[in-house]
């Protein structure tokens, strides 16, 4: 197999974007959404984000992470109690790590206890109280952590169900 070799002149070329400021002359243009890479949310988030409503929007981006965990794993249950079962490290029903390791034990736990608090922290409150007074940017940041435990939790389900078709085949 050949490698391909990159030239000093492509390697300066591709490192000079990092100095310019291109990229900010259009930032206002850009949904922010896209510059905190916020995905895998229904859009109804989206649309209630776009509207002012951002309680609301970090409320339903959590009750769909929710319904997605408790979809995955098979646990009927809900909060907090959904999140320590489904991630717990032994025998887990969503597996996002190699919990043969100790690395991928920890990983695992960090998983669960960051699933369960961000229930308990952001979406428990906005359930039960009538206005919190978020910013954008609190909404932002709340969407950011979900965006990225959803990530994470499809990326472990992924391997997990790759790992099992190659034993079955193998």
């Amino acid at each position: 197999m050949s490698r391909i070799q990159i030239t000093d002149v492509e390697l300066i070329a591709r490192k000079a974007i990092s100095y310019t400021d291109a990229d900010q002359v259009h930032d206002e243009d850009v949904h922010p959404f896209v510059r905190r890479n916020i995905q895998d949310l229904p859009s109804r988030v989206k649309f209630l984000f776009d509207n002012a409503a951002y309680e609301e929007a970090s409320f339903k981006a959590y009750t769909y992470l929710e319904k997605f965990v408790s979809e995955q794993s098979g646990i009927e249950d809900f909060g907090r109690s959904l999140m320590m079962a489904a991630f717990k490290e032994s025998d887990p029903k969503i597996q996002i790590a190699d919990t043969t390791t100790k690395t991928g034990v920890n990983q695992q736990e960090g998983m669960k206890y960051l699933a369960a608090g961000g229930v308990m922290y952001i979406r428990n409150p906005r359930g039960h109280e009538i206005s919190l007074g978020d910013s954008p940017d609190d909404c932002l940041n709340f969407l950011s952590m979900i965006s990225t435990l959803l990530r994470e939790i499809k990326k472990g389900i992924k391997a997990t169900t790759l790992a099992k078709s190659l034993q079955s085949s193998g």
